[in-house]
């Protein structure tokens, strides 16, 4: 059956701090996040005749490194489902929709970065001279 998918995501709670145990003795803090995942599904069904459009939402909690002053940046990698319609006996018509969604969730935070330098060029006499006597190899092979 073809259908179409609208996935959004977006944090819906404060941030939680738990401590996780990598190795004994090796603890690091995570942040525990709520994430939102709506959208719709819509599909024909009967021929054609009918547009059904299906609202869904998932709520799910991730565990990432994302300490205050970081945002989220969700992407829907894939999104597929399976929809099956069953016809009940008193004519009803019932809607099963299994529903798989691949996201990215990347935690971004905006850096400025200092470097100390100094601007350098190249020595003119140097540089002419090695590019000379490359050039002369070059030629006499």
């Amino acid at each position: 059956m073809d259908h179409d998918l609208i996935v959004n995501c977006d944090e819906v709670s404060h941030r939680k701090n738990i401590t996780v145990t990598l190795r004994p003795g090796e603890k690091i803090d995570l942040q525990e996040i709520t994430v939102r995942f709506d959208g719709f599904i819509s599909f024909k069904f009967d021929e054609g005749n009918c547009l059904c459009v299906i609202p869904f939402c998932s709520i799910q909690k991730v565990l990432l490194c994302a300490p205050d002053g970081t945002r989220l940046n969700c992407k829907t990698l894939s999104a597929d489902c399976f929809i099956q319609l069953v016809k009940k006996g008193n004519g009803e018509i019932h809607v099963d929709i299994e529903l798989h969604l691949c996201q990215s969730i990347q935690v971004l935070k905006e850096v400025h970065i200092a470097l100390n330098a100094k601007q350098c060029n190249p020595r003119r006499n140097e540089a002419n001279h090695y590019s000379d006597k490359y050039k002369r190899k070059m030629w006499n092979q």
